[in-house]
């Protein structure tokens, strides 16, 4: 049941393939029908250039002999016209149709050659770019020379020529180099940078990148990250538009299926171009040699020893073939050319710079004697006095924040109450108020003097200490007693709202601190507390010694603040009302942190916004 099962999904996918292959040269030959009609259409020669070069382009799959021709084709009107630019576009198109279709590297060398001749006078980067990246390919070929050298020429070209696709390229070549180094960090490096181009501008690019970026994790046993990249990859097979022509679209969907362990899809998709090759009348070496690389994978990991000595036998047998035909004395000597020829271009350029700079150096020199001879006398001067306007520009800046901080609170949080008392003392002077609305307005009344008070409290010890005329008296305290102290004031305050205040006292702790300074800060943090924790919640104080520390927490169950305000929270708090309409400006916090930094602790805070906050005070023990 399962041979007829795997039978028919064979024959399925012969029939997809056949289709989608029918399909394509369809296309193909509907795509130079047309070019060849606008040729003949055509009088710009511009134009021609163009349309014989994309024709070149479409007939590389098809046929090589059209392919040459029809680029050679817009290579010689390129010439008639003296159009460099054009020209070293075709010499190079036709230098990459001898490594990737033709493997006659021979040939290949001496189209790039006389491409760079031409580009690199014009400042061609893009020409140049392809070029060098080439010539590093062969070189990598030929197992001679330093490709990375070329690929590197071929980046920096790429990137002052402002092209997305080139750049992206560079970065997969310079990646496929340093896999065959086994440096597989600067390869994933180079891999990433190019799938981050890629992906933005063509989704076959960047599939096919991502597939060798998942067999570069593989060689480091990275199994579980590369299937996870590969099903990221997956999603978007449906999208592809066979940009980089038939052969890579296939291979990649039976490279993909393989990463995803779907065997059989993997091997129908293998097979049948396989099969669609060996019909052609001129069959591609270098596509066959990727079919069974790739079948040899498929096999070896579904275990099927059998087949994969036979995938390896003809995959061993093409790579001979290609590096015989590949690796020939002509290319060396061709590359050893190339390679003199960028070191004595190299040579030059440093021997330029050198002598620029010695130049540079020797009228700094001169210039630096002149300048030191007339500024001696100002430097001492200024050094004397720059000290002097860097204190008085952070004093200043410190007034005016002092003098706006004043102000704001002055006009907007002390002004208010007072006007509202001014109102009701007027309407009690009318006699305008009953003896039920007199009490009704009582206990609001005192709860705004007593906000007040503490405003005033705060305003005062904050302004005190902004004009350094607060001087802590350092001594040890008892922590359980000014706690304890500065609860038992809160506790009508927290009997109004219904809320709990649990105590964690560590017995005997001691700190050492300013004591009215504690007092101040605690009583704050306590306040603070109260006023953002709604009717019937909880406030736990807690004490406890941490090495050479003591801590002191205070956590309420309260509305918590929102993770903006935390970052400005003790330097411009935002003015914030409590659940019974508390008023604050939000000096508390501010003079609590100036308090404790001078009292030599520190104070942090988390807050989940909803769910209560948490205020943390680190004092040294006493």
């Amino acid at each position: 049941m399962f041979e007829a099962i795997h039978s028919g999904l064979k024959y399925f996918l012969s029939i997809l393939f056949l289709i989608c292959w029918t399909s394509y040269l369809v296309a193909q030959d509907g795509k130079t029908s047309v070019l060849k009609k606008q040729i003949k259409a055509t009088t710009g020669e511009k134009d021609k250039i163009r349309l014989y070069f994309e024709l070149g382009r479409q007939f590389e799959e098809i046929d090589l002999d059209s392919c040459l021709h029809f680029l050679t084709q817009s290579l010689t009107i390129a010439q008639k016209n003296h159009d460099d630019q054009s020209s070293a576009k075709a010499m190079s198109r036709i230098g990459y149709t001898y490594i990737y279709h033709a493997n006659d590297e021979d040939k290949a060398l001496q189209w790039l050659n006389r491409a760079i001749q031409l580009a690199k006078p014009k400042n061609d980067y893009l020409n140049l770019a392809l070029c060098y990246q080439y010539l590093g390919i062969i070189s990598m070929h030929q197992g001679f020379g330093n490709p990375y050298d070329l690929f590197d020429l071929a980046l920096n070209s790429a990137i002052k020529a402002n092209d997305w696709k080139e750049i992206s390229t560079c970065y997969e070549v310079i990646s496929l180099y340093f896999r065959t180094k086994v440096d597989y960090k600067k390869a994933e490096e180079a891999y990433l940078m190019a799938m981050k181009i890629s992906k933005k501008h063509d989704l076959d690019m960047w599939i096919s990148q991502g597939i060798d970026y998942c067999d570069l994790l593989e060689n480091q046993r990275k199994y579980t990250q590369s299937f996870l990249f590969a099903k990221k990859l997956y999603v978007f097979k449906d999208k592809l538009k066979m940009t980089k022509g038939y052969f890579v679209y296939v291979n990649d969907l039976g490279r993909l299926e393989t990463k995803l362990k779907n065997y059989a899809k993997a091997e129908g998709i293998f097979l049948k171009i396989l099969n669609e090759e060996k019909q052609k009348s001129k069959i591609d070496t270098l596509h066959l040699y990727h079919i069974f690389k790739h079948l040899e994978i498929l096999y070896l990991v579904q275990g099927d020893y059998k087949k994969t000595y036979q995938a390896s036998k003809n995959f061993n047998y093409i790579s001979q073939w290609l590096a015989r035909k590949r690796q020939t004395q002509n290319s060396k000597l061709a590359l050893l050319k190339v390679k003199s020829a960028l070191d004595l271009e190299k040579k030059e350029v440093e021997i330029t710079l050198l002598a620029e700079q010695q130049n540079k150096q020797l009228l700094f020199l001169l210039a630096a004697i002149m300048i030191a001879m007339l500024m001696t006398g100002f430097v001492i001067t200024l050094q004397r006095n720059k000290k002097k306007i860097e204190q008085q520009k952070l004093e200043l800046s410190q007034l005016n924040t002092t003098k706006d901080r004043l102000f704001s609170i002055i006009a907007h949080d002390l002004r208010g109450p007072i006007t509202t008392f001014k109102g009701i003392l007027s309407l009690l002077g009318d006699d305008s108020l009953s003896q039920k609305e007199f009490i009704d307005l009582s206990k609001p009344l005192n709860q705004s003097v007593d906000n007040l008070h503490a405003m005033l409290d705060n305003l005062l010890l904050w302004s005190f200490s902004q004009m350094n005329g607060l001087k802590p008296q350092m001594k040890t305290l008892k922590v359980g007693e000014f706690l304890n102290e500065a609860i038992n004031l809160v506790q009508e305050i927290a009997k109004g709202k219904n809320i709990d205040i649990q105590r964690e006292i560590s017995a005997g702790l001691t700190i050492f601190a300013d004591e009215n300074n504690m007092s101040t800060i605690v009583g704050n943090l306590i306040n603070n507390a109260l006023k953002f924790t709604a009717q019937h919640g909880k406030i736990l104080i807690k004490a406890y010694q941490q090495n050479n520390w003591v801590k002191l927490e205070i956590i309420d169950s309260g509305v918590g603040i929102k993770p903006e305000e935390l970052s400005t929270l003790f330097s411009f708090p935002k003015l914030k009302t409590g659940t019974a309409g508390e008023k604050g400006t939000g000096l508390g916090l501010i003079l609590c942190n100036e308090l404790i930094e001078q009292n030599g602790g520190k104070i942090s805070v988390a807050s989940e916004y909803g769910n209560g906050t948490s205020f943390t005070i680190t004092l040294p023990v006493g």
